[in-house]
């Protein structure tokens, strides 16, 4: 049975909300109106047809719409999400107080459910043509066609509803594993904390720590899988690439350390590099050379180890340490395989089999940044037991971490670029919790909320960032027909979005006002004073120097700021309009410094002319060039309209 369903309407009341209508829909608007002059409130459900009807397909073949929620800090987005959670998915039973009504839209057809005393449908004339009924007509329609099922079970209209948040904002929300898949980082960091046996296990490692390692496994598994891949080799960085990082400090080894054999600090040999031909190598040379020093220190670090556990003795680390030194031809990693081979146990059969992986040169990623305190390999299907059992099985106490990157950010994932491929990582194990439920209901339809997904990303990544979601959900959830409400702080994204799929909260209320403003396509610029609250584009900062300035001008005696201050602040303004006010005040206010304007003028037209010999000669004319020659074609234009003044 492939019934398409989505939640097309709510009407909030709560503690933060007083029966505030959020439209979902793009074909038909929903109003409700409350009539509180009776003890018994009646509630009128105002329907009208919307100017202009987005056509299905808009947002992808299996994307029924997308909306995104955003407004003031504190206006009410995550509250909103949690009113969806609380109050919608196991029906009308799970609603919190009276008057609480959303609508849902099943093939056309839209089933109004409520709790409410008395509920009346009003339709405008443009809208005379939907088909909406209340849970009572529709139920009664279903049982006298035999097709009757428990009423407040609303598994009938989608599969699941699947939370994410991206940072600790999701207390509150209801888990209720019926019908919520929380996959969001506050749940998955509670998963992180139960895993640990005792309160001294969690206290030996950060949560941010424990959290990464987390996963890094799931990135692994799913690294391995075919769809993965090919979705994420589009958007993100595949993680292919496996990162130590060494943990011991050289001071640990006490007497095995000798500065005579490694005077350069980094268990390189003397013999084989010596320290002032090696300043004179080149960059490239010295990456290699603090690649082989972090190498080295994982081998010594790993004999250190296993003479800890009291796997080796003194003299074969010993042994190790003399031919580090003294070898020419040959790494640490080699020379340890060589060592740990004369007394081969299970526990050093483990180790060997590591060595031997990082002994192969082809599989060496050196960083631009690299140091001896880190290095990274490249791994691929051959290697995933071993990988498997690096990432998962070093515990905080040993004395190296290894965790998966992406070869795109050359060793290293950034805050924001960890965050996308959590969130694609998150999805999986989301389809994965779906597909569990598989035999349960009929339909494949899902609510995907997404609350404040774009935490910790830069803003190119925020300009992307719809595009990707719609890409990962479309090809993750290929086989379910998706809904999308998203929370943002951002106009990167909204430029993304017609203005009827736009909310904008205010207060525990809709801003309804804004939604004349065409948002698709648009200047992010703008949006960000037009839709975002912001009462000025300029920092506060630079804005109240500007004022102090102003004032200085206008009249005497200004104690926090003086006249060479002024001249500074003019000097370094770029918003032009302000600067040009603000020097013609100056020079009102200090007629004696106005300059000679021939000069001025002879100066500003040698400028332009050199800048226009070398449009002229063709020779290159950067982004900063072009600037220069507008800002002294504004400056002499500003002068000749003064002198015509």
């Amino acid at each position: 049975m492939d019934e398409r369903a989505f939640l097309c309407y709510i009407n909030a009341k709560d503690d933060f909300f007083n029966n505030t209508d959020i439209n979902f829909d793009n074909e038909y608007f929903f109003r409700v109106e409350v009539d509180k002059s009776q003890l018994i409130y009646t509630y009128k459900l105002h329907v009208s047809k919307r100017r202009v009807t987005q056509p299905k397909g808009f947002w992808g073949k299996n994307i029924s719409t997308v909306n995104v929620i955003t407004g003031e800090n504190g206006s009410g987005k995550t509250s909103l999400i949690r009113f969806i959670t609380n109050n919608i998915g196991r029906g009308t039973t799970a609603m919190h107080g009276e008057g609480v009504i959303y609508i849902v839209s099943q093939n056309g057809l839209y089933i109004v459910f409520h709790n409410c005393q008395e509920l009346s449908i009003e339709k405008t004339s443009d809208a005379a043509k939907i088909k909406i009924f209340t849970k009572k007509e529709y139920f009664e329609t279903l049982r006298n066609k035999g097709n009757f099922n428990p009423p407040y079970d609303n598994k009938r209209f989608w599969k699941n509803i699947i939370f994410f948040s991206n940072y600790f904002g999701s207390i509150g929300i209801r888990r209720e594993t019926g019908y919520l898949i929380d996959i969001s980082k506050n749940n998955n960091i509670c998963d992180v904390i139960s895993e640990f046996e005792s309160l001294e296990k969690l206290q030996s490692v950060t949560i941010q720590e424990a959290y990464r390692n987390f996963q890094n496994i799931k990135r692994f598994k799913y690294s391995l899988d075919d769809c993965f891949k090919t979705i994420a080799e589009k958007i993100i960085s595949v993680p292919d690439l496996l990162l130590f990082e060494l943990k011991y400090t050289i001071d640990i080894y006490g007497c095995f350390y000798n500065k005579e054999k490694f005077p350069n600090g980094k268990w390189i040999g003397k013999n084989r590099y010596d320290e002032i031909n090696r300043y004179r190598t080149s960059d490239e040379n010295e990456r290699a050379f603090e690649f082989e020093a972090a190498i080295n220190k994982f081998s010594v670090d790993l004999l250190w180890y296993l003479l800890e556990k009291q796997v080796i003795g003194e003299a074969l680390l010993n042994t190790y340490i003399n031919e580090l030194a003294e070898t020419k031809e040959e790494t640490g990693v080699t020379i340890a395989i060589r060592c740990l081979q004369s007394c081969v146990n299970e526990e050093i059969e483990k180790w060997i089999k590591v060595l031997e992986f990082l002994e192969k040169k082809e599989k060496c990623y050196i960083l631009y940044w690299q140091n001896s305190k880190v290095f990274v390999y490249k791994w691929d299907m051959a290697d995933a037991e071993l990988v498997k059992h690096l990432i998962s099985s070093n515990k905080a106490e040993q004395f190296f971490e290894c965790k998966l990157v992406g070869s795109g950010t050359n060793g290293h994932y950034s805050s924001g670029e960890e965050s996308r491929v959590n969130f694609l990582v998150s999805l999986f194990d989301a389809l994965a919790k779906v597909k569990e439920s598989k035999g349960e209901t009929d339909n494949n339809n899902i609510i995907l909320l997404l609350d404040e997904v774009d935490a910790y990303y830069h803003p190119q990544l925020q300009v992307n960032l719809v595009s990707e979601i719609l890409e990962m959900v479309s090809k993750v959830f290929e086989d379910f027909y998706v809904q999308i409400i998203l929370t943002s702080n951002t106009p990167l994204e909204l430029s993304d979005f017609p203005s009827a799929n736009i909310i904008y909260l205010e207060n525990g209320g809709v801003n309804t006002n804004q939604n004349e403003i065409n948002t698709f396509g648009s200047n992010v610029c703008s949006l960000l004073k037009n839709n975002f609250y912001i009462d000025s584009a300029m920092g506060t900062f630079a804005r109240n120097k500007i004022n102090k300035a102003i004032e200085f001008l206008n009249r005497e005696n200004v104690q926090e700021i003086d006249k060479g201050c002024v001249q500074y602040l003019i000097s370094i303004i770029g918003e032009p309009i302000v600067k040009n006010k603000l020097e013609q005040m100056y020079y009102e206010r200090f007629p004696e410094e106005i300059p000679n304007k021939d000069e001025e003028i002879a100066s500003y037209k040698e400028q332009i002319e050199k800048l226009r010999m070398r449009i002229v000669e063709g020779q290159s004319i950067d982004t900063k060039m072009l600037e220069q020659l507008e800002e002294e074609l504004y400056k002499l234009t500003s002068i000749i309209k003064e002198i015509k003044g």
